[in-house]
């Protein structure tokens, strides 16, 4: 399941924003309009793309029938979409070829090398051996006493660059740190006036968003800034094709979104009044 050391030529290659639109297409098209929202929300687009094993598509009622027709109509083998377990309403997207090439890349200590030629049997298995490894690291002293192994396994399956996800781990585990916004999808939306992406909420570290936080002195960070860029590159093709134009104009898709916004902003509100 795991190989040690792998070379950057072994690393599976992304797709284009045109190519992740042209999956999603009869996906979408084998659901409601309504239901198809999450489809074209940030993180389903890298994870598409391969940037991400795995993300999050949140607060969609029933979505164990959701998740039948769209693994029925999608036409990659290396993506599946699941029900969540624990949550109700959310599902998951997985990418065995993203969960190869977020393990490749990564040189945090610990980290294993995923195989996605091993299939969906193999992927359930190996966040269980990653979290382990990450453990057996933290004992051996490669990382602070403290470190929580399972930060950094969201970190690598939500695709982060390294020094995103120590960040988050110091921030949440001692709140010794302030963190800044790295990956800004409003520059985009500014940038692109009437791009699909004005419309989409965002989603946090959890849930594999888009949008990452980092120590201000780090967003000049190499990893950060090329995870950026191809991020946005990404972004900025899908959202010109017909088939995010078609959905940034369809009023049931963007009441699902408005819905989203509005209920991650109480949420929030609430938190911070806890």
């Amino acid at each position: 399941m795991t190989a040690p050391s792998p070379t950057p030529e072994h690393t599976p290659g992304l797709r284009t924003g045109a190519e992740v639109a042209g999956i999603l297409a009869p996906i979408a098209a084998a659901v409601q309009p309504h239901e198809a929202a999450p489809l074209v929300m940030p993180a389903t687009i890298l994870a598409v793309a391969g940037m991400k094993g795995r993300s999050y598509a949140p607060d969609m009622g029933d979505v164990f029938d959701l998740v039948d027709r769209m693994n029925t109509a999608n036409p990659d083998p290396l993506i599946r979409f699941v029900a969540h377990e624990c949550n109700d309403g959310e599902f998951i997207i997985e990418n065995l070829a993203g969960l190869e090439r977020t393990t490749s890349l990564s040189k945090l200590p610990g980290i294993l090398r995923f195989d996605g030629r091993l299939g969906f049997d193999a992927y359930g298995k190996f966040r269980d051996e990653q979290l382990a490894s990450f453990r057996d690291a933290v004992a051996a002293g490669a990382y602070p006493w403290n470190t929580d192994p399972l930060i950094l396994e969201k970190g690598i399956a939500h695709g982060y660059p390294d020094q995103a996800i120590l960040d988050r781990e110091r921030h949440t585990t001692t709140q010794s740190q302030s963190l800044a916004l790295a990956m800004q999808l409003t520059e985009i939306e500014q940038e692109d006036e009437g791009s699909s992406l004005v419309l989409l909420p965002k989603q946090d570290y959890d849930e594999g968003g888009a949008d990452f936080w980092i120590r201000a002195d780090h967003q000049n960070d190499p990893g950060v800034r090329a995870y950026i860029n191809t991020a946005r590159a990404i972004l900025r093709e899908f959202a010109a094709t017909p088939f995010a134009k078609y959905y940034r104009e369809d009023p049931r898709v963007q009441l699902v979104l408005e819905h989203r916004r509005i209920a991650q902003s109480i949420r929030r509100q609430l938190e911070g009044l806890a």
